[in-house]
C-alpha cells in the first residue's frame, strides 16, 4: 500500500497514468523521483512517527491525562492514512474509551497527513534543490516550456550575492527570490525589520495587507489570530482602535514587536504567545483575522487546496470555533483554494465576498470576509 495518504505532489504519481513515446522519459524522471520521496518519507516515518504522534497528542490533551492513563498501548501506528483501524470490541468499551479512542484515531489520522505534507515541503524540496545545483536538471520534473523559462528565471536570481543575505536565508537557497521583494513585504525593512525563514514566504506583502485592513477597519478590537511577523499585525493597528496579536511562535512575537515598532504602532498591539485553538474561549474581539499556516510555498503547485486537509487542526473547524468570538471574520487563504469549502461556511442563507489578492499584477491569494465584513 502506498504510505501516501492521498495526496499527489507529482503529476505522474497516478497508479494508472499513462505516458506517450514523447514523454516516456519525462514521466520516468517524475516516477523515480516519487519512488525516492517515498523511500524517504517512509523512513523518516518509521524513525519519527510514533514520538511526533505522541507529543502532539500529549500537548492537545495532556490537561486531560493523568498518571494512570495509557492510551492504547497496543495500538500500532499506521504506515498510511489509509491503515487507520477501526475501534476493536467497541462494545467492552465504556462511553468515555470510546470517545477519546475515535479522538486518537482521528488524530493519528490528521497527525499523520499533516507531518507527510510538511516533510514534502520542509526536507524533500530542499533536498531537490541540492540534487539540482550539484547534478543538474537530469533527475528533475521540467514543467512545460521547460528550458528557456527555467533559463530565464535562473537568469533574474543568479545575481544573489548569498554572503549579504540574512543568516536565515543563507541555506535556504529556495527562500533566495524573496529577498527581491523585501521591499514589498516591507516598505521599512532597511529599517531593522526581522523575519525568520518562514516568514519570508508566508507574510502579507504589504499593500495586501493595507488593503485588508482598510476592509477590516473598526474603532473597537481586531485579532490577529496567526500574527507571524506581523505583516498584517501593522497594518491593523493604523485603521482600527486595538489589535491583539496571537502567535504559538515565542520567536515570531520578539519579531512582531520589533517590526511594529519600526511602524510606530507597538503601544496599540497586545501581544499574546499560544495557540490560538486553546486560547480562542478567553478571547473577545469584533472582527478577527485568520492566516493560518498554508504548509509552505508547495500549495501554488496543487489543483485545489483544501482547507480540511491542508491546515493543521482543519480549516473548517478553525473557522467554526473563531465564530464563537465573532461573526465579523476575514479568512486568508491561497489562490487556489476551494471556493465551494468557503462559500459553505458561511452558513445556509447568509453571504460571503471573495476578493482576490494581486501581488506585482499575478493572483497571490484571497480573502473571504463574512459577517458585517460582506460587501452586498
Amino acid at each position: 500500500m502506498s504510505t501516501s495518504p492521498g495526496i499527489g505532489f507529482f503529476s505522474g504519481s497516478s497508479s494508472d497514468a499513462s505516458c506517450d513515446s514523447d514523454s516516456n522519459l519525462h514521466c520516468e524522471k517524475e516516477n523515480n523521483n516519487e519512488d525516492r520521496f517515498q523511500a524517504a518519507w517512509k523512513d523518516f516515518w518509521s524513525q519519527n512517527g510514533e514520538k511526533l504522534t505522541w507529543e502532539s497528542w500529549c500537548e492537545k490533551y495532556g490537561d486531560y491525562m493523568n498518571a494512570d492513563f495509557n492510551i492504547l498501548s497496543s495500538y500500532t501506528l499506521p504506515s498510511s492514512a489509509e491503515e487507520v483501524p477501526a475501534p476493536e470490541e467497541e462494545d467492552k468499551l465504556s462511553t468515555d474509551q470510546v470517545g477519546w479512542q475515535e479522538k486518537w484515531e482521528e488524530h493519528v489520522n490528521e497527525i499523520y497527513k499533516t507531518i507527510y505534507y510538511n516533510f514534502f515541503n520542509d526536507q524533500w524540496l530542499p533536498s531537490l534543490e541540492k540534487m539540482k545545483i550539484s547534478k543538474g536538471d537530469a533527475n528533475l520534473p521540467k514543467k512545460k516550456g521547460g528550458k528557456n523559462k527555467k533559463k530565464k528565471k535562473n537568469r533574474r536570481h543568479s545575481g544573489v550575492n548569498v554572503a549579504e543575505l540574512p543568516l536565515e536565508l543563507q541555506a535556504r537557497t529556495d527562500l533566495h527570490k524573496y529577498w527581491a521583494q523585501r521591499f514589498e513585504l516591507f516598505s521599512r525593512f532597511n529599517a531593522g525589520i526581522q523575519l525568520d525563514a518562514e516568514s519570508w514566504f508566508s507574510v502579507t506583502p504589504e499593500v495586501i495587507a493595507a488593503h485588508i485592513a482598510e476592509r477590516c477597519q473598526t474603532d473597537g478590537t481586531i485579532l490577529d489570530a496567526f500574527c507571524g511577523c506581523g505583516g498584517n499585525t501593522i497594518q491593523f493597528a493604523k485603521h482600527c482602535g486595538k489589535v491583539i496579536a496571537v502567535d504559538i511562535d515565542p520567536q515570531k512575537i520578539e519579531y512582531c514587536k520589533q517590526n511594529a515598532r519600526i511602524y510606530g504602532v507597538e503601544d496599540k498591539i497586545e501581544f499574546i504567545v499560544g495557540d490560538f485553538t486553546q486560547l480562542a474561549s478567553s478571547l473577545q474581539a469584533d472582527v478577527v483575522f485568520l492566516s493560518p499556516p498554508w504548509g509552505g510555498p508547495l500549495y501554488s503547485s496543487l489543483d485545489k487546496f483544501d482547507i480540511e486537509t491542508m491546515i493543521p487542526g482543519n480549516g473548517e473547524k478553525l473557522f467554526h470555533l473563531t465564530q464563537n468570538i465573532s461573526r465579523n471574520i476575514a479568512y486568508f487563504l491561497p489562490r487556489n483554494v476551494d471556493r465551494d469549502q468557503i462559500t459553505k461556511l458561511a452558513g445556509e442563507g447568509n453571504y460571503v465576498d471573495i476578493e482576490s489578492n494581486l501581488h506585482r499584477g499575478k493572483p497571490k491569494a484571497i480573502t473571504a470576509y463574512y459577517g458585517d465584513l460582506v460587501h452586498v
